[in-house]
């Protein structure tokens, strides 16, 4: 799949006065609920791409629970 150039984000406000934005990136790249991969591999890689395509950048990090 070709890659857009850049992607454009929606800005909206709450009528409490909060912003908060939601990026706007080509239907093949956004993420969706029950979304399954073959491997952890594959998913990081599709985040990655998405975080990117939507001008934004993830991190990986471990928790351990009581």
């Amino acid at each position: 799949m070709d890659r857009p150039e850049s992607v454009a984000s929606n800005i909206y406000e709450t009528p409490n006065g909060t912003r908060y934005w939601t990026p706007t990136a080509p239907p093949g790249f956004k993420p969706y609920v029950k979304a399954r991969f073959s491997t952890i591999a594959q998913a990081i890689a599709m985040y990655e791409e998405y975080a990117q395509l939507a001008g934004f950048g993830i991190r990986l990090g471990t928790s351990q629970q009581k």
